[in-house]
């Protein structure tokens, strides 16, 4: 099913899944949009039935500076969900946020914007807590989300770039877990003024050890001040 603005664009996949959903009987559909503005909900659904089971929940920039993030959510979002929607958050605080809320929400789909920039096995986590965090580091990475998501029973399944969606085990008949390298590989990653796609390239295809200490120094230089605020 295409339901994007051209022949032959498609929507975000979780919203394909939840269609698939409600034509196989689940009428009552939840979703809840992080980081969206109630606006851009529109677009994210395409799909016009969709568009009612969207809601959209504001978020305290100066809360994200905690390390564990107090989100207050209406009751009927406590518990299980259908789509959990995480977009670009202030501070690239997602992996910080998403720990917190899945404490209180069980998503059957996860869409989780992600730092595609650095590649898997490289858990990016940015801290902004005490100090700014530059405008391109927007989220934590790929394999920093899988390590949040893994007690929880979520399995990534496709990476567009700069979204991941994982499901619930249950949810999906097909064999999990799939290739992390391999989803990456498929993806279209692209470089940015700050990190060149030359970059993301030698960090994902030379050696790990090799590669860490590049990486760990090319995203320090990214902080104003020469000290960055992030695990890798």
């Amino acid at each position: 099913y295409s339901h994007g603005e051209g022949e032959d664009v498609l929507d975000d996949p979780a919203v394909e899944l939840l269609l698939e959903m409600q034509q196989n009987g689940i009428r009552n559909l939840r979703a809840l949009c992080l980081g969206c503005e109630a606006k851009q909900v529109a677009s994210l659904t395409r799909a016009r039935s969709l568009q009612k089971v969207f809601q959209v929940q504001a978020l305290d920039p100066q809360a994200l500076r905690s390390a564990v993030p107090e989100i207050l959510l209406p009751k009927a979002f406590v518990g299980q969900v259908d789509l959990l929607r995480l977009d670009s958050l202030p501070h690239g605080s997602s992996c910080q946020v998403l720990r917190s809320l899945l404490m209180k929400v069980q998503p059957r789909l996860l869409a989780m914007f992600v730092f595609s920039q650095v590649p898997p096995p490289f858990n990016f986590i940015p801290h902004g807590q005490s100090v700014e965090t530059p405008p391109a580091i927007m989220a934590c990475s790929l394999s920093a989300v899988m390590q949040v998501v893994a007690p929880y029973n979520l399995f990534l399944i496709h990476l567009t770039g700069p979204y991941a969606l994982f499901v619930q085990r249950d949810e999906w008949h097909q064999e999990l877990p799939i290739d992390e390298l391999d989803c990456y590989r498929k993806a279209s990653v692209w470089g940015m003024e700050d990190i060149p796609i030359n970059f993301v390239r030698e960090w994902f295809f030379e050696d790990v050890d090799e590669v860490l200490p590049r990486i760990w120094g090319n995203l320090t230089d990214l902080y104003s001040n020469g000290q960055g605020m992030f695990t890798l």
